[in-house]
Order: structure tokens, then sequence, then C-alpha cells
């Protein structure tokens, strides 16, 4: 009796257990443009972007690749498959007009000493052969001179001798063939020696003004001998792989429709900065007017490969994030960017031709994880991508230097502006050039400011990825000098993107569209204006 108690009070006790109402955890907010955030409750808003939060579904695990496809989503989305072949692209690239190589003589000083009289002062001015250009007042020339008359004296076999190597010692000093005979007939060294045009042409430079000295050798005029022109631009390493063995393309000049056909490129290699760049000329068929400036267009193809569609890719970097899917499930992929063309692109990673990807409404599955707080376009590409060992605070700098501060910033708004044009146009060539010259002003300034901020902008890599990382350091620097009112009158804006980094990112342009320096061309007008200065 007792033992059919105890297991009556046992099964009771097991049967209330068992029958209690799970514990249902409280629910965790979090925001949609940034899953790492967590709160108990949404009274409060993101501290980011202050959004509003929304609630976080705490029975999916977190980090996890996979999610349901629904019905809902489903019909927001289109998929495309993964096929295999190449792709073409347009590439632009900045290039001007200049003249051609051969058809530039620079007329120079060929002995030490004083122009006086110099009857150009710009350029553009037209030469013919023969027209008086300045006179030059040289010791050397008037030693010359000297020994010239006294050799005239000389009689016999030596003193012919003499008089032909003082003549030609005369000559190859830049002494005017045409002003020998009056020589002698005066009988006294000039000094002013007329320098006469050796050739015809338009002045393209000039180099010295009247009352100048120079040394042997030193320019005073570049003389376009003829109007014979040719397309100049200017390659990084890989805009110079992705060019090797094209050999045509078309020059549009700014403000223009028309296209010029050029071709028969020659590149050389000059030195830039820590890594190669390239000098690229084309051929024209016909002359052009020189300093006109546009865009060189080249077509490329790629090599065979895995080939998606461009709606496909979120890109972060050289790498991008695609969503394939799997019967009634929906997985996110990295995969790298081997090729971009205009509509399609050649990638390699875990896909393959029997691959189904979302080709249409990718945003739409991208939120979706990232409200999940699995791995998405923010989450892939998180803070490393702009946060950098190097980053030195401006705040530690202008406590101490804010006057010098504020005295050089406005020196460096042009290079910075340059910079953000170059980025947001992905023109990785030109956004070298662009650091490299606001490294050289850098150097060029006094400061601890200017010094740290060099040595933030200091980078051996230099990828559109690595500049962009730099720019968000020299916007740091900009930003704090827009917000000490700095850049009043020069209609400034401040803008902001919550996509760029792990907490967004801002920086300054011009204009009233915007136009993202962090992703370009992939998310060019991703972000908002936030202040803009009168």
């Amino acid at each position: 009796m007792i033992t059919q108690s105890i297991f009556l009070l046992f099964f009771t006790l097991l049967s209330a257990f068992g029958n209690e109402a799970p514990h249902t955890p409280e629910t965790v907010w979090t925001c949609s443009m940034h899953p790492q955030i967590r709160m108990p409750d949404n009274k409060d808003k993101c501290p980011i972007c202050h959004m509003d939060l929304i609630p976080l579904n705490q029975s999916l695990q977190l980090g996890k690749q996979f999610m349901t496809l629904n019905p809902a989503l489903q019909s927001r989305i289109r998929t495309e498959a993964v096929s295999f072949g190449t792709v073409t692209a347009l590439r632009h690239l900045r290039a001007k007009i200049v003249p051609k190589d051969s058809m530039l003589f620079v007329h120079a000083i060929k002995s030490a000493g004083r122009i006086e009289n110099l009857q150009i002062s710009r350029a553009g001015s037209m030469v013919e052969t023969g027209d008086f250009l300045y006179h030059l007042y040289s010791p050397a020339l008037i030693t010359a001179q000297s020994d010239y008359l006294e050799a005239q004296k000389l009689q016999g076999e030596f003193g012919e001798k003499q008089k032909k190597d003082s003549e030609t010692r005369l000559i190859w000093l830049g002494f005017p063939k045409s002003e020998l005979i009056p020589l002698i007939q005066k009988n006294h060294p000039l000094e002013l020696v007329p320098i006469y045009a050796e050739l015809s042409g338009i002045v393209m430079e000039v180099h010295q003004k009247s009352g100048a000295s120079g040394q042997l050798g030193a320019p005073v005029l570049t003389i376009l001998k003829d109007s014979k022109t040719q397309v100049e631009t200017y390659l990084g390493e890989r805009d110079f792989v992705e060019l090797e063995g094209v050999k045509q393309a078309n020059f549009l000049p700014f403000g223009q429709a028309r296209e010029i056909p050029v071709n028969n490129p020659v590149v050389e290699k000059i030195a830039l900065g820590p890594s190669s760049t390239f000098r690229q000329i084309w051929e024209l068929p016909e002359s052009e007017p020189v300093s006109l400036e546009g865009h060189l267009i080249v077509k490329l193809e790629s090599k065979p490969g895995l080939s998606i569609s461009n709606t496909s890719l979120l890109f972060a970097g050289t790498q991008a994030l695609v969503y394939e899917v799997l019967d009634n499930l929906i997985e996110a992929k990295m995969v790298k960017i081997l090729f971009h063309g205009e509509t399609r692109s050649i990638v390699s990673g875990n896909i393959t031709t029997s691959s189904i990807l979302v080709s249409d409404g990718a945003f739409v599955i991208d939120s979706e994880f990232q409200i999940q707080g699995k791995i998405s376009l923010i989450s892939s590409i998180n803070s490393h991508r702009f946060g950098m060992n190097s980053r030195i605070s401006p705040e530690k700098i202008l406590s101490k230097e804010e006057k010098e501060f504020k005295e050089s910033a406005i020196h460096l708004l042009p290079e910075y502006l340059n910079l953000w044009e170059s980025l947001h146009n992905d023109d990785l060539s030109q956004s070298r050039h662009n650091l490299e010259n606001t490294l050289k002003h850098l150097k060029s300034m006094t400061g601890e400011h200017a010094r740290h901020l060099s040595l933030s902008l200091t980078d051996t890599e230099q990828t559109l990825e690595t500049i962009r990382a730099r720019f968000y350091l020299f916007s740091e620097w900009m930003v704090r000098a827009f917000k000490m009112g700095l850049f009043k009158g020069h209609k400034i804006s401040l803008a902001f993107c919550p996509m760029a980094g792990k907490d967004g990112s801002y920086w300054l342009q011009k204009g009233g569209t915007l136009l993202n320096p962090y992703y370009g061309s992939s998310m060019l007008h991703c972000g908002n204006f936030e202040e803009v200065s009168d």
C-alpha cells in the first residue's frame, strides 16, 4: 500500500513537471542595418543609425549561411543559372591630346649666360626659322669671339686649322653663323649675341624670362614643330595588365558626342610612388587640338569562366556575396571577381554551372539575412575594410595644433576632392596618382598633424580597396575641419553611408548628386547628405 502511494506521488510530480509551461526567453531587439546590435527592448533606437529596432528571432542560430525560402520571398526574387563563357567590358580612362613626342623641340642655352630682350613671353606664339628670339650675354661667348678674331690673323696651314677650330667652337657655343661675317667686319666681340629660331613652329612653353641667368643646357622654349598630336593616358599595374594586348580604342572628348578612333598603343614604364605606373600613347588618325581632355574607352574581353549576372553580386571590394537557391533554402556564398563586365562578370568560388543564383532581388534576401544576424553584405565587409592599425585620431593632434591645422586644411581640400572623384569613378590609376600628390603635399607641410596624417595615408599596397581605407582616414580629418566651419564658401556637402565599415562612414563632396567613394559603381548613390556648407 505504501509502495503504491509512493508510485502515485512520483507519477503526479512527474506529470506536473512535464506539463509545466515552457520558459519563454525575453525578446531581443536588433537593427536591420546593424545586426550586431542586441537590445533588451525597443524603447531606444539603434545607437548607430537611429533606426527603429526590430525583434530578433532567437530560434535562429547566428552564423549559419542558410535561410528558408518562403512563398513571400519567392515572389520577390528572380533566379538565373550560372553559365560558362566570356564577358565584355568597357574601361574608361582619363586621357588628353598632347603633341607627338618626336614633334617637340626644346630650344636650350648652348652657353651659360644671361638672357636679355626675350621676344616671346607666353605659349601659343608662332615662330619662323631665323626669327630673332633674344640676346645672350655670355663670358664664354665673348672669349670664343676673341679667339676667333685672333685666328683670322694667322696664316698658313696652322692658321687655317686655327680658323676652322675656333669657328667650330664658336658655333657650338651658340653663336649664329649669319653673324660671323659681320663679326669679322666689326673686328670686336659682341657683348650681346643675337639668338635666332632654328626652326618654325608653335611655342608650347616658355621656360625663362628676360634677365634670367641659365646654365649650359637650360631650356628656354619648347616648340611644337608641327600640329601632329597623340592621345596620352596613365595606367596603374592593374590597368596595364587588363589593357595588355589591346590595339584599338576610342577617345571621347569631354562635352562632345563624337568618338575618335585610336590605335597602336606604345607603353613606357615610369616611376611614381611605391607601385609601377605606365604612360600609354595612342596614335590619332588626324591631329586634334592640344590639351583636349576626355575619356579613353577601351573594350575588353575576359577569358572563359563562370559567368553570372552583375545583379547577383553584392560587392565587398574584389569579392562579392551571392545567394544560391537550393530547393526551399537560400545559401550565402562569397565569390572572387575575376573580371567585371558591363552586365555580367567572371567569378570563381564554390559555385558551378548547375548553381541557381538570385539575379533580381538580392538586396531583399540580404536584408532578411541581416535581420537574422547571418552572413550578409554588412557582416562580410565588417570593419576590417576601413579600420586600420595606423589609424591616428585627429582629436589627439588637433588639441595641440588646432591653429596650424586650420591654416593647412584648406590647402588639402583640392587633393581630398580629387581623391573622392577618382574613387567614386573606380579609377585606380588616377586614385593612385591623387594619393601620391596628397602625400607630396603633406611632406611639404610642417606640423605634427601633417606628419601623422602622412603616416596614416602611406601604404605600400595600392588597390582600390586599400586606397578607400586610406580615404576613410583622410575623411576623419577633413570632416573635423568641415565641422569647424573651415570650408564655408566652398559649397561642400557632408555625406554618410551606413553600409561602409562597421558603423558607417562619412565623406565630403561637391555637387548635388550623392556619389559614394567607398563603393563606386557598385553602390554609387548609397547614403545621404547630412549637412551642406554655405
